[in-house]
């Protein structure tokens, strides 16, 4: 309700105004009114019908049953104040204990209440709110938050020239590297770097990028002491890599060595055969890996195949009862 006023009469003498009593009854009704809504009193009204959604009137009401219904998410104990105008009302919660602070309004014209809607408090920010932003792409001090672009999340990776694999003194985490030192032998490197560190553990993976050829290489470190690992590579076998005539320049019983550094696959094929019971056979590192097809008789091709690791040793080798074989074809797929 309204306050009630004191009616003061007309001037000057005021004698058609509200007589001494009847103007202490409007203060007395005001007073106790101001006191209900808990301005000038404890808040004394629970909720009517222990329902948030019950008050409607302004002033302060009481939720504090720990149990009234439409309470604000996550409070339990909350004081509700209300202000309406034209049946528009809205609601402002303050929780008894933790303070935090929840509003919501009712929409006369649809007859809904919206949802609540929550004050956030400086805490619920968490510290990266406060904490100071880094100064540079590979900033490592703790505590710092991470800008766009730092470590190539949102933007271009860090680029590192002519670094030392062995001994990096930037953070862990994504580089491009150009000719860097103490990586993979033989490859004149520009490429990606993703570099990754637990304790005494790192593992270093590097993607090559040349002229119409893709590579990627790993190593690992177990311990200080030790140090790394040699270098791996895990292309795929067969990307980048094409089948070569060798014929012209490969012979039975000559020792090759595997120098392109990938693991490559050789093909021999000789013929014809001047007898039964003739084989090729390929030696890697002096170990025969793989016989071919056994002739039955004069006439018959016969073909040997064989993978050979990159730094291995081989060669292809007449097996059986003898005689001789020329080469027909060999190929390697290198």
């Amino acid at each position: 309700m309204a306050l009630s006023l004191i009616s003061l009469g007309t001037p000057p003498n005021a004698l058609d105004g509200d007589d001494a009593r009847t103007a202490f009854l409007k203060i007395n009704n005001n007073s106790q009114f101001l006191d209900t809504i808990g301005v000038s009193a404890p808040i004394g009204r629970p909720v009517p019908n222990d329902d948030c959604n019950q008050a409607m009137t302004e002033g302060w009401w009481s939720a504090a049953s720990g149990t009234a219904t439409n309470r604000p998410p996550g409070m339990t104990f909350a004081l509700v104040y209300v202000i309406t105008i034209g049946g528009y009302v809205v609601q402002s919660a303050v929780d008894m204990f933790s303070g935090r602070r929840s509003g919501r309004g009712y929409n006369v014209a649809n007859g809904q209440w919206s949802d609540w809607g929550r004050e956030s408090f400086l805490t619920d920010f968490g510290t990266a709110a406060f904490a100071t932003l880094t100064t540079s792409a590979n900033d490592a001090n703790p505590g710092r938050v991470l800008k766009v672009g730092d470590y190539g999340i949102g933007g271009n990776v860090p680029n590192l020239t002519s670094p030392n694999l062995n001994n990096l003194t930037v953070p862990p985490g994504p580089y491009f590297v150009a000719t860097p030192t103490n990586g993979p032998a033989g490859i004149p490197f520009y490429g990606f770097l993703d570099w990754k560190v637990r304790s005494e553990t790192e593992t270093q993976r590097l993607t090559y990028v040349g002229t119409g050829v893709i590579r990627t290489f790993e190593r690992i470190k177990t311990d200080n002491a030790t140090g790394w690992r040699a270098w791996v590579e895990t292309t795929p076998f067969g990307f980048g890599q094409a089948t070569n005539t060798m014929t012209g320049s490969r012979a039975l019983n000559v020792t090759y060595t595997n120098n392109s550094g990938r693991a490559m696959q050789v093909s021999v094929s000789c013929g014809p055969s001047t007898g039964a019971a003739q084989v090729i056979a390929i030696l890697v590192n002096g170990t025969s890996t793989n016989r071919g097809s056994y002739s039955t008789g004069p006439g018959q091709y016969l073909n040997a195949i064989s993978m050979v690791p990159p730094g291995a040793t081989y060669q292809a080798v007449i097996a059986g009862t003898g005689g001789n074989l020329d080469v027909f074809e060999w190929t390697e797929l290198r």
